[in-house]
């Protein structure tokens, strides 16, 4: 019995170790939007541990670093690149993006040597009784836990795989 749990806690272990959280987003169902977000990047030779993470302020984005997926469909090369705004960027969402229940946005450098912290970013779609929220009032939705607001207004979450939890 030791071993077997032994067994499944090594198999299961490394497949979550690397989980992380994506930055999470509520947009307007089928509309034009902007999304800002900052990217980090890590330099191991800084001796002071709490310099080796920094804003990444000058990312170059190449074909392939940024991807999508809309209503957990396949992903897709993003429409419009971010635009770099200083110390962070602004990543336009278009009316396309925007026409579904929810989406993510990816950003992995593909370069061998990664010079950003990869990101995420999970959006949510509001305003209209086909968004992920339904046609509830943002005001209310950032208000009251997701569940009670879907619940309320005859949003769902369920059907395109997407989970009504974030």
């Amino acid at each position: 019995m030791k071993r077997s749990l032994l067994l499944l806690a090594a198999v299961l272990l490394p497949a979550t170790a690397h989980a992380r959280t994506c930055q999470e987003e509520r947009v307007p169902y089928a509309t034009d939007s902007v999304i800002t977000f900052c990217l980090s990047s890590y330099d191991s030779a800084n001796a002071d541990d709490n310099k080796k993470v920094s804003l990444k302020v000058d990312a170059t984005f190449a074909a392939g670093d940024i991807v999508q997926s809309i209503d957990g469909g396949a992903e897709s090369n993003i429409d419009t690149l971010p635009t770099d705004e200083g110390k962070c960027y602004t990543q336009p969402i278009s009316v396309a993006e925007s026409t579904g229940k929810a989406g993510y946005i990816d950003y992995v450098d593909q370069d061998s040597t990664r010079v950003w912290i990869d990101h995420c970013i999970h959006y949510r779609t509001f305003g209209h009784a086909s968004s992920f929220y339904g046609a509830a009032n943002i005001d209310l939705i950032e208000n009251q836990d997701a569940s009670d607001v879907l619940d309320a207004h005859g949003g769902s979450g369920a059907s395109n795989g997407i989970s009504r939890d974030p």
